[in-house]
């Protein structure tokens, strides 16, 4: 998947160009040295949370695969964001984007996106 977003400079004006999209997500399991638990995905339960890293182009494309942000990452409506101030709940706005050039001021250092269903 190609993100305009990422094509452009900061004026908007294009300055790469994709022939094809060229990198899919796909699973890995990278984990601190500290959980060696998780050697195997069948290691998973339902004890642990397993996420991307934020920041990454991972951060932006796995929610988007998952249907908590849209294609320009605004989050969904009701999506609850764990931030060190406190736990935001996105409108659905554009003041609460995850996107792959970064987020919103207000989801600065986020360390978990939860679904609206999920709590």
């Amino acid at each position: 998947m190609i993100l305009d977003c990422r094509t452009r400079a900061a004026g908007g004006r294009r300055v790469i160009v994709f022939a094809a999209g060229h990198i899919g997500f796909r699973r890995s399991l990278l984990v601190r040295a500290a959980a060696r638990r998780l050697a195997r995905f069948r290691d998973l339960t339902g004890r642990g949370r397993v996420g991307v890293l934020a920041g990454t182009s991972g951060e932006a494309r796995l929610p988007e695969l998952r249907g908590i942000v849209d294609a320009v990452g605004v989050l969904a409506g009701g999506t609850f964001v764990d931030t060190p101030a406190a736990v935001v709940v996105a409108d659905g706005g554009t003041g609460s984007v995850i996107g792959a050039d970064g987020p919103s001021a207000r989801l600065q250092g986020r360390h978990r996106l939860q679904p609206a269903s999920g709590r």
